[in-house]
């Protein structure tokens, strides 16, 4: 079949296989579905006739009004999703406090990130057999029942897989050393289950499964490896400052919750602008590698400079800092997922965004749970320090599990004991920082096995059509054939 009869029907049935395997419910939002029994054969190249008119471009056809619905439709979604994960964080030592919850502070957030983490493979898969268009509606609305044909093809092993090895792991970690001795039963079973369940997840994947979860073919270029784990470090440094940056402002230098929202703005600007100008540069030079190096530089020097923050309040060191760490940030939301989608296949290409999504979210529950074990053990040591300042009572509600929830107890203390009860907040927290900016050099070893081959695009007269040069090509890539001539759109 030759390329415009693979793309001219987007309606059209899906083959059966030969071997009677269920068949995937058609997705109409995307490009056609390859035969999932024909997943190991190359991918044809999709080529533009040379001939081909604008009107068979969609976004010939598309009105700048219907373009506009469409981008402010996803930016809600986007905006509703964002708002879902960081509206929470500038008032969490208030709502600890409220509840008297020793262990409120990590929990709140680790809840909504262990289950956001733990289930984004399915959702991706989900969209992979129903459309993203219709999942993206039912994930804002009412829950979905697919046809039975479209269930079976769901890989409901390894979903329980990566969900219960995912929930054990962290479990475990966030149990560790505050709720159980890290020697106990409890957080030993959980962190060993954890790690046999995530491989067994793999094996499953790998030969079992036949519509897998995670498909096992994403890794066989290298460069996909780097790009997942530049998600994986990018993710786990950029929580750890949106999460504890306001306990620093509210604990340390006495912030009500709504002024520690404020003192963010500095990071939340310069990330969003600075991931805004990223996707203009890749769209116009269709290079991803300068924004990634970019970012990552900015990203180790603004999260490393946290560690000089100071026990009062420096507005320069403030706003800069997050200035700073905010340039780094914004590259690498986008330009490392472009960069593992450059080496798939098209019909793989929900698999990897999902894949990357859950690498991220993982790598962000992983940041939250490792920080608040590192800010409570290091509160813990400095109990006999506050004791003897604040009195055994008032020490035992700042150490620990219990010193997140506490702010309130220090902004109430006399003078004296605040200065002390603050210090010891601002030196667990530089510790915190210090543990973080040593995991992050991670990523100085991941971004240097992403692929060099980058697509050098160019607009041509007559229609809007592209062209891919790259300097070889790529296993199981988006483009195949000679003359890797696309239409974009």
């Amino acid at each position: 079949m030759d390329g415009a009869n693979r793309t001219g029907d987007a309606s059209g049935p899906v083959e059966s296989s030969q071997n009677n395997n269920p068949p995937i419910p058609h997705d109409s939002s995307s490009s056609t579905l390859h035969d999932a029994s024909s997943s190991d054969s190359p991918t044809p190249p999709i080529v533009a006739k040379e001939n081909a008119s604008p009107s068979s471009d969609p976004e010939a056809t598309r009105t700048t009004l219907q373009t506009a619905i469409i981008m402010i439709s996803l930016c809600s979604s986007v905006f509703l999703a964002a708002l879902d994960t960081t509206i929470v964080t500038t008032a969490l030592p208030t709502i600890s406090e409220h509840f008297h919850s020793n262990a409120g502070y990590t929990w709140i957030g680790s809840a909504y990130l262990l289950a956001n983490a733990a289930s984004t493979p399915s959702w991706g898969k989900f969209s992979d057999i129903w459309g993203r268009k219709p999942i993206l509606l039912i994930a804002a609305g009412i829950f979905f029942i697919g046809i039975w044909d479209g269930l079976k093809a769901v890989d409901w092993a390894g979903s329980l897989a990566i969900v219960g090895g995912t929930l054990m792991l962290l479990l475990g970690l966030e149990f560790g050393g505050i709720t159980y001795p890290w020697g106990s039963a409890t957080v030993i079973c959980l962190i060993v289950f954890g790690v046999v369940t995530a491989f067994l997840f793999i094996l499953n994947e790998w030969k079992f499964a036949r519509y897998p979860v995670m498909p096992m073919r994403l890794f066989n270029h290298p460069s996909n490896f780097a790009a997942l784990g530049t998600c994986f470090f990018h993710g786990y440094v950029f929580i750890a400052g949106t999460y504890y940056l306001p306990l620093y402002f509210q604990a340390v230098l006495g912030a009500t919750p709504l002024l520690s929202g404020v003192y963010l703005l500095p990071l939340a600007l310069s990330l969003s602008f600075v991931s805004a100008a990223s996707g203009i540069f890749i769209k116009k030079t269709g290079r991803y590698l300068p924004p990634i190096w970019f970012g990552m530089i900015f990203m180790t020097l603004g999260f490393g400079l946290l560690i000089d923050l100071d026990v009062r309040a420096n507005w320069a060191k403030i706003i800069i800092f997050q200035i700073i760490a905010g340039i780094g940030v914004g590259p690498n939301f986008q330009a490392p997922l472009i960069a593992l989608q450059n080496f798939v296949a098209p019909r793989d290409i929900a698999a990897a965004t999902s894949t990357f999504g859950f690498v991220r979210n993982l790598s962000t529950s992983i940041s939250v749970v490792i920080g608040g074990v590192v800010f409570q053990n290091e509160m813990q040591k400095k109990l006999a320090v506050l004791s003897a300042s604040l009195g055994p009572e008032t020490a035992a509600s700042l150490s620990g599990g219990s010193a997140g929830a506490s702010v309130g107890i220090v902004n109430a203390l006399p003078m004296a004991q605040r200065e002390v009860a603050r210090l010891a907040f601002h030196q667990s927290l530089k510790t915190m920082w210090i543990i973080h900016k040593a995991l992050e050099k991670g990523h100085q070893v991941t971004k240097t096995g992403l692929a060099e081959e980058e697509k050098k695009r160019r607009e041509l007269k007559g229609g809007k059509k592209v062209v891919d040069e790259e300097k070889g090509g790529a296993e199981g890539g988006r483009l195949s054939g000679e003359n890797g001539v696309v239409k974009e759109g």
